[in-house]
């Protein structure tokens, strides 16, 4: 699936610096079916963008870490949204 701006027109490929998805990467995907959202991701995050993806039950943070590799993200921090979130996100960054 191709990400739109708010007029549906599709992001430009390497437009975008930062992407946040929270409440649903972790809870709804799988290493499996998360990778067209990477393969998307990949496309339009500007070289050095950031992703902050959030981790849960359904996709652990080794997972997606994993998943996020094989665009040649890498890992570069874990939070959490508030002191007792038992999941957090993990941000990745874009190669240059």
């Amino acid at each position: 699936e191709t990400l739109r701006d708010p007029d549906g027109q599709p992001l430009v490929a390497g437009g975008v610096d930062l992407a946040n998805a929270s409440g649903v990467v972790g809870h709804h995907l799988t290493e499996q079916s998360i990778a067209p959202l990477v393969d998307e991701l990949a496309r339009v995050l500007a070289p050095q963008g950031l992703a902050l993806l959030d981790v849960g039950p359904t996709l652990r943070p080794e997972a997606l870490a994993r998943a996020m590799a094989r665009q040649r993200f890498f890992p570069a921090g874990r939070f959490r949204s508030w002191l007792l979130d038992p999941t957090g996100q993990v941000l990745f960054q874009r190669p240059r």
